[in-house]
């Protein structure tokens, strides 16, 4: 047999060889994905991981299903948080989520998309309770460093889509104000937006809003609003705000600033304005949610320039 006969066996059985590798290897690919699809596996994956973050958190955390989409893509039919008082703190119909990358040793968590459909979420401070459930939920998911400081996670968001949500803000060691927008007494439904760029790091938040439209249950209502949101302890940044209601069109720069979060209490006086407006228009109808003794005012203006100070004491320039 010539050396030449032998190559051309080789490379017909070598061809041959990787092409049964291939087959077998696609075949072990679909068996494993058609394996992590059954209900049983899904089913024991979802116990083990709300098992495991319901006894880091003191919560019950509970997912029907999970849809597993190769090779980063997840989806968690009815996930169910309750909180330590075991009320209904989150739940969502179809929860989304892509990943891009992440470290647990370090929090840090890149995703893709992150998309809530008929979700519910619950933020409540009980009575005698200093923090709300939301914010004790997040503080067990955090770490301690080796100096005993702890560690909040990192995340970084590329595209938010909300559809029906409602958000429920609610605190019961303070009095509800009723007839206008109480800050401590928040439920806010219908909320559908589109956002981008969303980042939670070092107790701040910033994202960019595309579309964002919501009712509250004190009649106020926004029909469209987008823009740049910067947020944190002390201050709340709007940059190319777009806010449209029934009767109000705003186009400008809002900055508000505040000592805390328990400023919002007495936003009349405690929250100072610090704002650019291009051509606007404002209703009194809209301010009295936010202000009481405007009500029944039933006025509008147009108007462009900067307005500064708290709601009690306006100074405006170049108006």
């Amino acid at each position: 047999m010539t050396s030449e006969s032998k190559n051309s066996r080789f490379k017909i059985y070598l061809r041959k060889s990787l092409k049964w590798l291939g087959i077998v290897f696609l075949f072990l690919l679909i068996v494993s994905y058609l394996i992590f699809k059954s209900s049983y596996v899904q089913t024991f994956i979802c116990k083990k991981i709300g098992n495991s973050l319901s006894k880091k958190t003191g919560t019950t955390i509970t997912i029907r299903e999970v849809d597993f989409r190769p090779f980063d893509t997840f989806v968690l039919k009815d996930l169910l948080i309750l909180d330590h008082q075991k009320d209904t703190m989150i739940f969502t119909r179809d929860f989304y989520f892509e990943i891009n990358d992440y470290n647990f040793k370090k929090l840090d968590f890149e995703l893709d998309l992150v998309e809530l459909n008929d979700a519910l979420i619950n933020i409540k401070t009980y009575k005698n309770e200093e923090q709300s459930n939301l914010i004790q939920f997040i503080g067990k998911l955090s770490k301690k460093d080796s100096l005993k400081k702890t560690k909040m996670p990192k995340i970084t968001i590329e595209e938010i889509e909300f559809e029906k949500l409602s958000c429920k803000i609610w605190n019961e060691n303070t009095p509800i104000k009723k007839n206008r927008i109480d800050f401590n007494h928040l439920e806010l439904l219908e909320i559908d937006m589109e956002a981008n760029n969303f980042s939670f790091k070092e107790n701040s938040i910033k994202v960019n809003t595309k579309r964002l439209a919501l009712k509250e249950k004190s009649g106020f209502e926004i029909l469209g609003m987008s823009g740049e949101l910067s947020i944190n302890s002390n201050e709340l940044i709007l940059q190319y705000l777009e806010i449209e209601t029934q009767e109000t069109d705003i186009n400008g720069d809002v900055r508000l600033s505040y000592e805390s979060f328990n400023a919002f209490n007495n936003f009349y006086t405690d929250v100072t304005f610090d704002t650019y407006f291009e051509e606007a228009k404002i209703s009194s109808k809209d301010i009295a949610y936010f202000v009481n003794p405007l009500k029944g005012l039933n006025q509008s203006i147009t108007f462009q320039g900067n307005i500064t100070g708290t709601t009690n004491q306006l100074n405006a320039k170049n108006l």
